[in-house]
């Protein structure tokens, strides 16, 4: 290894991080030196290794809580050299202090010791240190709240009216809380749930305590979504932190707080909205896992992807895709790297593969259990089971056909949407195409300018994870929704770049560019044109929509409320083309109730006769057959009258009969 009296005698050789770390393979002590004679060049937002000044931060934690192993050594080195060059930039005394640091580690003999240099020169330098962390911290002060503002959007733009928009309570949403208040009653229910088509049950275990407390009402169910889909903002933050800084994460956060396709699945108490969280964590440890090489995190990895599974069903692509980054990082160390013998590559992999296996144990072993019908669901929604793709003559029409349907896929993501029967998303464009567009950018300037393993997995998830859809029928929304937050972290890198360049062009004029500031003028007009657009789209556009009543059984959903409040004894006649009285949504939200079915659709009378149960008779009318209000009034004239809903779109007629008025 070069010793630092030699580098020394070559004045003019400046090294970056990546040469001293990794050509030269400079322990930490002997890089203070360098960094302190000015051999050591920081790596700066515009240079090609794609380093920022953010990294400075990262140092200055790793030294705050004594965790170097935070950082990776080239990482170390970068941020050592920015922060000593900007401590000799601003602090005149800091060159003699380093001066008398570097004569305090000369021992006796005249030979430098670099142990004995790094400890004189951390106390030499702590004035000048402690100054500029306390920039730092100030910094860092200004991110959390500027954090948590963000969160707290996130948050309200996720629980404002949460119980009237989307306006109605959707029988799958239902179906969450039956199945919670089944947990509260019996304890374990498995991992599967056969109703609503069949689902993992994580989120039914997650509602029950809601349900508990809040009882059977449309907040106890949705509540969980709200606060699921906050805490992704977070990880997202999380994630994007260390590898683009600050800003980038920021920007990121607000971008998928602000996303209508977010927001809309973060008002339901569907399971899909746990998804993103899961692919996000799993996509963080496996970041880590790659930088470390360590096995405890390849193994974390794994649990968090298998965990995924016992949220939706078709998390099962999400784990083919981590199978590929283990496969991927197999080959790549065979054929490059080439380090350690075959036997020691695999055990990285194989502490991912060992983590998803254990995790997704139960759920392997009821889908393999005779008379599962785990595989009913996927078989069901297939597209390799429908007409038009049997149509196709051969490989290159079915491959052709799979291309189609990508590229509606994108296009139906941001330009033209199709409303979905099954969620209501579609109405509005899940993302706008600027953002869109954004990514697109931010995905090309991530894999030049970064060199983090973050890119290549968030870009390999968001070129995958759509063909969830691109292989099924139906659920565009719900079967990419992981798609959502990547999105928005790209979306972000091509924003901060323009700030990094319009910066780098202020400082190099000394503010005589008077352009630059307008880069950060149009950053913040387009970040604000994103949220109206988005905000609009949902709260206004989706919400007045008719789709959003007719998906959210509005209707029903107001009838129920209303059956709810009855007195005990009510006996319901009910009146419906759509629903019978066995919805899950009256089941949920009026469990109590006693009815029957008198529609043609769904029951075995039509008549007005009533049953003599002691307690009022209510007939309730939906769709077409609130016509009849008229003959129930023929026939009881001493009822009472109540609609539902507003005048101009009332949602159901009642009319409640006294027991004594009631005739056969």
């Amino acid at each position: 290894m070069p010793t630092i009296d030699r580098i020394v005698a070559r004045p003019a050789q400046l090294l970056t991080p990546h040469e001293a770390t990794t050509r030269l393979a400079l322990p930490h002590h002997a890089l203070w030196e360098l960094a302190e004679r000015g051999l050591l060049k920081p790596v700066v937002a515009e240079d090609e290794a794609g380093y920022r000044r953010e990294d400075v931060e990262r140092l200055a934690d790793a030294r705050a809580t004594g965790d170097h192993a935070a950082l990776t050594h080239e990482e170390f080195a970068n941020a050592l050299a920015t922060e000593v060059a900007t401590l000799r930039n601003e602090n005149a005394a800091l060159r003699q202090r380093l001066t008398a640091a570097r004569l305090a580690g000369v021992p006796h003999g005249g030979t430098r010791t670099g142990t004995g240099f790094a400890t004189a020169l951390l106390s030499a330098a702590r004035p000048a240190r402690a100054a500029l962390s306390g920039a730092i911290g100030r910094h860092g002060a200004v991110q959390i709240a500027a954090c948590a503002l963000i969160l707290l959007l996130g948050l309200a733009l996720r629980a404002y009216g949460l119980t009237t928009l989307p306006g109605g309570i959707h029988g799958d949403e239902a179906i969450i809380g039956l199945e919670a208040g089944r947990i509260l009653r019996e304890g374990n229910i498995g991992p599967y749930s056969a109703l609503a088509l069949g689902q993992p049950t994580a989120t039914m275990y997650l509602t029950a305590p809601f349900v508990w407390l809040f009882g059977h009402t449309i907040l106890s169910v949705r509540l969980l979504s709200a606060l699921l889909a906050t805490i992704t903002l977070l990880a997202l933050y999380a994630i994007m932190r260390r590898p683009f800084g600050g800003l980038a994460a920021l920007v990121g956060m607000l971008l998928l707080a602000t996303m209508a396709w977010h927001i809309h699945f973060a008002r339901v108490a569907f399971p899909v909205i746990a998804w993103p969280l899961c692919t996000l964590v799993a996509i963080g440890l496996l970041t880590e896992a790659l930088r470390r090489a360590d096995w405890r995190w390849w193994g974390g990895a794994g649990l968090m992807a298998g965990l995924g599974i016992y949220v939706y069903n078709a998390h099962l692509l999400f784990i083919a895709i981590v199978g590929l980054i283990g496969v991927g990082y197999i080959a790549w160390d065979t054929y490059y790297a080439r380090q350690q013998p075959f036997t020691k590559r695999l055990l990285l992999p194989g502490a991912l593969a060992l983590g998803m296996l254990v995790a997704a144990g139960p759920m392997i072993a009821f889908a393999l259990a005779p008379g599962s019908d785990y595989f009913s669901h996927q078989g069901s929604v297939s597209i390799f089971t429908q007409p038009e793709w049997i149509a196709q003559q051969g490989t290159g029409e079915e491959v052709r056909f799979l291309a189609t349907r990508y590229r509606q896929y994108w296009d139906q993501v941001c330009c033209h949407p199709a409303t979905e029967g099954g969620d209501g998303s579609g109405v509005v464009p899940l993302i706008p195409l600027g953002i869109l567009l954004l990514a697109v950018a931010g995905a090309a300037i991530g894999l030049a300018r970064y060199r983090h393993p973050l890119i290549p997995l968030c870009l390999l998830v968001t070129l995958i994870m759509p063909f969830g859809s691109v292989i099924t029928i139906d659920g565009l929304a719900r079967r990419t929704f992981p798609v959502a937050p990547f999105l928005a972290l790209f979306a972000a890198l091509p924003l901060v770049w323009l700030l990094d360049l319009a910066r780098g062009h202020w400082r190099a004029s000394g503010g005589r560019a008077w352009y630059a500031p307008l880069a950060g003028v149009a950053v913040v007009v387009m970040l604000l044109g994103n949220t109206g657009v988005n905000i609009d789209n949902y709260f206004n556009r989706f919400a007045g929509s008719y789709e959003n009543r007719w998906v959210f059984a509005s209707e029903i959903t107001d009838a129920s409320l209303f059956m709810n409040a009855l007195p005990t004894g009510s006996h319901v006649y009910f009146f419906s083309d759509r629903w019978s009285f066995n919805y899950e949504t009256r089941v949920f939200l009026a469990p109590g109730m006693v009815g029957e079915d008198r529609s043609t659709q769904h029951g075995k009378r039509t008549d007005l006769d009533t049953e003599e149960t002691g307690g009022p008779a209510v007939f309730i009318f939906l769709g077409e057959y609130r016509a009849r209000l008229v003959e129930a009034r023929e026939k009881y004239p001493q009822g009472v009258v109540t609609i539902g809903g507003t005048s101009e779109q009332p949602t159901f007629t009642a009319y409640t009969v006294a027991p004594n008025t009631a005739v056969r």
